[in-house]
């Protein structure tokens, strides 16, 4: 299966699938592209170093500077959305993770890849989901609230946020 996976920072969890898919000839899945939400993630190394494909799907890449600047929240989620879902049809995507994806998808890419976007949350949710809570900053959460057991989620996408 061709997945793209949408990163935002330092690609632990894309270096983590890179290097099962390198190293299990049965893989099921082949990565076609890296799609990142920055030009400054460390992701970008991770995809060039494997040979995958990765392109910027950010609201000033996809807007343009102005347009983005005075664009809502909303407004600039839709833009990206939209742009990410052209990229994958046109590559023949088949499923999407988000690896480390720091933005909300909204729009038709939820219904046209409905039950084929996962995202892998570093936290056992309901617990320590939300603004804020991403890579250290869940992790440095759950040491303070004293939890005993701790561990990842991984769920499917859909309207909503965790």
């Amino acid at each position: 299966m061709k997945i793209a996976v949408l990163v935002s920072g330092g690609g632990t969890n894309l270096q983590a699938l890179i290097d099962y898919q390198k190293s299990h000839a049965d893989c099921p899945y082949e990565i076609d592209v890296v799609i990142s939400s920055t030009k400054t993630a460390y992701s970008i190394e991770r995809a060039k170093n494997a040979g995958i494909d990765c392109v910027i799907k950010s609201p000033f890449a996809v807007m343009g500077k102005d347009a983005a600047s005075a664009a809502s929240r909303e407004e600039k989620n839709i833009a990206v959305s939209n742009a990410i879902l052209e990229e994958c049809k046109s590559r023949g995507i088949k499923g999407i993770v988000l690896a480390g994806y720091l933005s909300v998808l909204t729009g038709d890419i939820i219904s046209a890849y409905s039950n084929r976007i996962i995202n892998l949350h570093p936290a056992l949710l309901p617990k320590f989901g939300g603004v804020g809570m991403w890579g250290h900053n869940v992790h440095e959460a759950v040491l303070a609230a004293g939890e005993k057991v701790s561990g990842c989620t991984v769920h499917y996408v859909d309207g909503g946020c965790d």
